[in-house]
């Protein structure tokens, strides 16, 4: 299972990455794939509920031999990305044909029934929230966090306790990359797909972190 999924996720990878080139190849194919409820979006739903399902089988398999801090972290991390898939499919809202309610019809952006696209005292939710704040806290996460966990020990005992899986320093050469070519496309929904790579990392991430005891699917005893 662990090698189906890393090679699938491995797969998915390079093709956000090569297929922005598809820009230039076939424009209509590539904006086809990017457009709401298509192929790009529909993956990075899909890979959201994956990785949340995954970490709730790991947290009944394993939970009952760690720590309050680590199941509670876990506990968060699951209802973060089941919530990240939830807002990606409006909560199922194009899918059953589900009208939106007066209060998303007059302040979300796009009509839907989801957060990410609130306005909210001019405001845009998903730029501050999503673009800055988790900006951050992901390239600290992406370029720093491995390091730090290397050279302090206070923080290598709170990254143990709470059970985050770092990442690799391949991960973070491959983030660097997948940003320089995929966001220099010229296309107003070129995050759509920017968005799905580092879905499809963090997931990469999950199944084979720097600390591997802390890999997605625990190995048997």
């Amino acid at each position: 299972m662990e090698k189906i999924l890393k090679s699938v996720t491995m797969l998915l990878l390079l093709v956000m990455i090569l297929g922005s080139f598809m820009y230039y190849l076939n424009p209509a194919l590539y904006n086809t794939t990017i457009q709401e409820d298509a192929l790009i979006e529909n993956i990075t739903a899909l890979t959201l509920l994956a990785i949340s399902m995954f970490l709730l089988f790991r947290l009944i398999k394993v939970g009952s031999s760690k720590n309050i801090e680590w199941i509670i972290f876990n506990i968060f991390l699951i209802l973060t990305l089941f919530f990240g898939f939830g807002e990606e499919i409006s909560w199922g809202q194009r899918i059953f044909s589900i009208e939106s309610n007066e209060y998303f019809s007059e302040n979300n952006l796009q009509g839907e029934t989801n957060i990410h696209n609130l306005k909210l005292f001019g405001l845009k939710i998903n730029e501050v929230v999503f673009t800055y704040v988790l900006g951050l806290i992901f390239g600290f996460y992406i370029f720093i966090s491995s390091y730090i966990f290397k050279k302090n020990q206070y923080f290598k005992t709170i990254v143990n306790r709470y059970g985050i899986p770092l990442p690799r320093m391949h991960h973070s050469i491959a983030y660097v990359l997948a940003t320089l070519i995929i966001t220099t496309i010229p296309h107003s929904r070129v995050w759509e797909r920017w968005e799905c790579f580092n879905v499809l990392l963090l997931f990469m991430i999950f199944l084979q972190p720097y600390n591997i005891n802390e890999k997605l699917i625990p190995t048997k005893n």
